[in-house]
This record gives C-alpha cells, sequence and structure tokens, in this order.
C-alpha cells in the first residue's frame, strides 16, 4: 500500500479500506485489493470510493434480497 494512506478497515478477503492522509489523497477513501498487489506500491490496485469518510458512510446501504 503506498505511504499516503492508512487502513481503516478490512473485508474477509483481505481486502482493505483505506483513507489518504496526505497530498492529493487526503480525506479520499480508496479500496486497496490485495489480489492485485505488485511490488511497485503504485496505485494500479487502488479504486477511490469517496471524497471523505462522510461521503462513503452516505453511499452505503441496506442490501436488497
Amino acid at each position: 500500500m503506498p505511504d499516503d494512506f492508512i487502513p481503516i478497515a478490512n473485508d474477509p478477503s483481505g481486502n482493505i479500506l483505506c483513507v489518504g492522509i496526505r497530498n492529493e489523497y487526503c480525506e479520499n477513501i480508496f479500496f486497496w485489493d490485495h489480489e492485485q498487489e505488485n511490488d511497485d506500491a503504485d496505485m494500479s490496485n487502488m479504486y477511490f470510493l469517496a471524497k471523505n469518510i462522510y461521503e462513503f458512510l452516505d453511499s452505503l446501504r441496506d442490501s436488497v434480497d
């Protein structure tokens, strides 16, 4: 995981939700896919989810069966 992020949650598959702590990623929420990890610690396996934690929480909803 790039140094500009810290983990805030994980899923049962070993993937991590992260929050940006520096630069243009500050406060942004990303999904880190461990299966796509490479040795470069670049952003190729990180997916933008929300601008901040509030936007992320607002985007969550109950699953519909």
